[in-house]
C-alpha cells in the first residue's frame, strides 16, 4: 500500500523530526511505500530556535525526510493525496489534536477529506496522535461537533496516551470510543536505522559518559546553586569515570561551563539520538529524550518539565520537600509514559532538579539493568506492531 503520514515534522525539534522519521521507516520495514505529507506549518516555534539549528531541523525535515510536495491548506493536502495514489493517511504521531491553532486542528482530523471523492477510496488512521492541554472546552459547540463527526470516519483510531485517550473519549466524542493507546514510534528508530547509525560517531568513546540537559539559560536564577548542584554532580560522574556532557535542548544551552564537553549546534537530528544511545546516563529534560533512552537502553533520569506544579508547590521542593506525587503531573506525558513501566521514580516534577542529590540521581541509574529498559521497549513495539497491524487490515 501506499501510506501518506500527516504529522508535526518541520518544527525545529528533535523529537518530531524523529517521530516522522520512524513512522515512514516502519511502514517501509513490513512492505509499504511510504512519504510524509509536507504539510508545512507557519509559526511552529523555531523562533526561538537559533538559525543554525533551525537550518539542521529544516534540512532533516525537507531532504532527509521522504516528503511530497509542500502543501500549506487542507485543499493542497486533498490534491496530494491524490495525485500520490496513497491508499491510506495516517495521521499523527506527536500533538496533532492539539487546539492551540483551530485551522491546524481541523486539518488533523482530515476535515480536508470528507465529502470529497476520495473519501471513500482513502482509509484514514490514527497514529499515535496527542493532546496535552487543559481541556476541549472551549471549543464552540460547532467545533467539538466537527471534531467528533471526523474521528468518527477513522478506519482506526488510538491516542498515544491515556490523558488524551480519555480527553478525547469524554469532551469530544461522549462515550467510551478510543480504546487503544498506542505507544510513541521513536520506540522503535534504534531496530530501524541501524545502516545509518552505523556512518555516525558521538564523538566521546561509548559508555564513558552521561547526558546532562537543562533549561536554557538556566544559570540565570539560582545560578549559584545549580552551579553548586553541577560541580556535585561532575564530581560523581568523574569518580565513576565519565564524563559530564551537555547535549542542548533546540531551545538553546544551559549557560553553564562546568561540562566536559558540550555539544555545539547546529545538531542532526539523528546525531542527537546518538549522542543517548552511545551514553552510560541520560538527565534532563524532554520527553522524546526519555523515548529515546528506552529505543537504546540508555539509564536515564527525568526533570519532567511537563508537570505544572502550583507556586506552593514549588516552593516546598525548593525547601528540599521534593516528592513525585502524581496529583500535579496527570496531563504530563513523560508521567503517562513512565506510569505502569516500573521506571515511575525516575523522574520529578517539575524541573527544580538543583533539589535533588545528585548522587542519588547517579546511583540510581547506575543501579538500572539494560534488560529491564528493554523489556518495557520491547513490550511498546509489540503493542505498537499489534495495533498498526489492526489498522492496516482491510
Amino acid at each position: 500500500m501506499k501510506i501518506g503520514i500527516l504529522t508535526y515534522h518541520t518544527p525545529s525539534n528533535f523529537g518530531a523530526n524523529l517521530q516522522a522519521f520512524a513512522s515512514s521507516k516502519y511502514f517501509e520495514s513490513i512492505g509499504h511505500t511510504a512519504k510524509i505529507i509536507n504539510f508545512c506549518l507557519e509559526g511552529n516555534g523555531g523562533e526561538i530556535v537559533p538559525a543554525e539549528q533551525r537550518e539542521a531541523h529544516r534540512y532533516f525535515s525537507q531532504e532527509i525526510l521522504n516528503v511530497t510536495r509542500i502543501v500549506k491548506t487542507g485543499e493542497e493536502i486533498l490534491k496530494v493525496v491524490e495525485e500520490e495514489g496513497f491508499d491510506v493517511v495516517a495521521i499523527g504521531a506527536d500533538a496533532v489534536w492539539s487546539k492551540s491553532n483551530r485551522k491546524r486542528l481541523e486539518v488533523f482530523h482530515a476535515n480536508w477529506l470528507w465529502g470529497s471523492e476520495l473519501e471513500k477510496k482513502v482509509r484514514v488512521i490514527a497514529l499515535s496522535p496527542a493532546f496535552m492541554g487543559a481541556d476541549y472546552h472551549d471549543l464552540t459547540p460547532t467545533q467539538r461537533q466537527n471534531f467528533k463527526n471526523s474521528l468518527l470516519k477513522f478506519h482506526d483510531i488510538n491516542a498515544r496516551d491515556e490523558w488524551t485517550r480519555d480527553a478525547i473519549n469524554r469532551e469530544i466524542i461522549g462515550c467510551e470510543y478510543i480504546k487503544k493507546i498506542n505507544p510513541d514510534p521513536v520506540f522503535l528508530i534504534n531496530s530501524l536505522c541501524k545502516k545509518e547509525w552505523d556512518k555516525r560517531d558521538s564523538q566521546i568513546e561509548s559508555n564513558k559518559y552521561y547526558i546532562v540537559s537543562l533549561p536554557k539559560n538556566d544559570n540565570m536564577r539560582f545560578g549559584f546553586i545549580k552551579r553548586l548542584w553541577l560541580k556535585r554532580l561532575k564530581k560523581e560522574l568523574h569518580n565513576r569515570g565519565y564524563k559530564m556532557v551537555e547535549l542542548p535542548t533546540p531551545d538553546g544551552y544551559s549557560g553553564f561551563d562546568d561540562f566536559d564537553y558540550i555539544v555545539k549546534y547546529p545538531i542532526d537530528p539523528m546525531q542527537w539520538y546518538l549522542w543517548l544511545k552511545n551514553a552510560k546516563g541520560f538527565i534532563g529534560l524532554r520527553f522524546h529524550a526519555i523515548v529515546s533512552c528506552f529505543s537504546a537502553g540508555t539509564s536515564f533520569y527525568s526533570f519532567d518539565s511537563y508537570c505544572y506544579l502550583p507556586k506552593w508547590k514549588r516552593f516546598l521542593n525548593l525547601l528540599g520537600f521534593h516528592r513525585n506525587d502524581h496529583k500535579w503531573a496527570y496531563k504530563s506525558k513523560i508521567r503517562n509514559l513512565l506510569e505502569g513501566s516500573g521506571f515511575e521514580s525516575f523522574r520529578m516534577n517539575g524541573a527544580q532538579y538543583y533539589t535533588l542529590n545528585p548522587i542519588k540521581i547517579v546511583e540510581k541509574i547506575e543501579s538500572v539493568e539494560t534488560g529491564d529498559i528493554f523489556a518495557f521497549r520491547d513490550c511498546m513495539i509489540a503493542t505498537f506492531k499489534s495495533n498498526m497491524d489492526q489498522a492496516l487490515k482491510d
